[in-house]
Order: C-alpha cells, then sequence, then structure tokens
C-alpha cells in the first residue's frame, strides 16, 4: 500500500468518524445544533469522496 492510497484510506476513516459526530449532533433539540451537524455531515460526505478518489488514485498508480 503506497502513501496515497494509505493516506485516502485514513481520510475515509476520519470522515466517517465526523459523520457519526455529525448524526448525534442532528438528534439535538436545538435547530443551530441542528445546522452544525449538518454541515458536518455534509464536510464528512466530501471528505469521504476525495478519501476514495485518493485511495483509487494510489492503487493504479501503483499498478
Amino acid at each position: 500500500m503506497n502513501a496515497l492510497t494509505r493516506r485516502g484510506v485514513t481520510l475515509v476513516g476520519v470522515a466517517v468518524l465526523i459523520f457519526f459526530a455529525s448524526m448525534a449532533l442532528n438528534a439535538a433539540s436545538s435547530d443551530g445544533v441542528r445546522v452544525i451537524g449538518s454541515m458536518l455531515g455534509l464536510v464528512a460526505a466530501l471528505m469521504i469522496v476525495v478519501g476514495v478518489v485518493l485511495a483509487a488514485v494510489g492503487v493504479v498508480r501503483k499498478a
């Protein structure tokens, strides 16, 4: 596993943790906290996409 693939996998792992935190914030009763949770969910989704692309590029470049 090269550095690019490892970086992508790590990014996906961190993004999944952020996504779970955003789900917990979305369960809150306050509207302001829900907005923050929604934004964190959006950031986590984008991080997952970038991490998967990085991992795929790392695998293709290694082959």
